[in-house]
């Protein structure tokens, strides 16, 4: 296969998510005082480049969950174009748990693409969603055995390629899908954004996490 035609400007292949990726503060440089609510007010912390860069990204984003996704590395699920997962890749978003906030749209965006009830059990109850379980949430596409994921999605992507005018169509096709709802998606992650700060200073995150760590011990 020609790799170098997934360096073309229709497509940006963001495959192979194999590693866990932690909840939201992974994006958000601050002091350790912050955390602990005791930082001053003037201090919130804005929208990562992350979540600007990809909800707006123009090209084609492919993701392909090989491992356990946490956190950011489900809710992105939901700004990418297509998404598959081995059999064994897990999905959790445990903010409730830490005392923290829906992130990246996900407030908005999950019961959108799963509906109401499959959405909270995700963000209220905290449940792990198996692949079988997150393709039938639409979170992802379809599940691919893991010696065939990568090789399997770029056969997909290559065959796209190779049709006529697919550079302009991409870019036509995603616009279109995506304009009527951008401004929505970046207002709700301001929002979000801003009651994580509000759990920050009122010291709730820190506490959670104390309650946790104390569990563990």
């Amino acid at each position: 296969m020609n790799q170098d035609r997934l360096q073309r400007p229709q497509l940006c292949p963001s495959l192979g998510l194999s590693r866990v990726v932690c909840p939201q503060m992974h994006a958000r440089i601050k002091p350790p005082d912050y955390f602990l609510g005791v930082s001053d007010a003037d201090s919130a912390i804005p929208p990562s480049p992350l979540s600007q860069a990809l909800s707006h990204f123009p090209k084609l984003v492919v993701a392909a969950v090989n491992g356990p996704a946490i956190g950011i590395a489900v809710t992105l699920l939901c700004h990418v174009d297509l998404a598959y997962a081995a059999p064994h890749a897990t999905f959790w978003t445990p903010f409730l748990r830490m005392a923290i906030v829906p992130e990246y749209a996900s407030s908005a965006l999950f019961p959108l693409t799963m509906g109401r009830s499959k959405a909270s059990e995700l963000l209220f109850l905290g449940k792990k969603f198996t692949a079988t379980e997150a393709q039938a949430s639409h979170l992802i596409s379809e599940i691919i055995p893991t010696d065939r994921l990568l090789t399997e999605v770029l056969l997909r992507l290559e065959d796209m390629l190779a049709k006529p005018l697919v550079q302009k169509s991409v870019v036509a096709f995603k616009a279109l899908m995506k304009s009527q709802r951008l401004r929505e998606v970046d207002d709700v992650i301001k929002a979000e954004f801003r009651a994580f700060d509000d759990r920050i200073a009122e010291g709730d995150v820190a506490f959670a996490i104390g309650q946790l760590l104390q569990s563990r011990l």
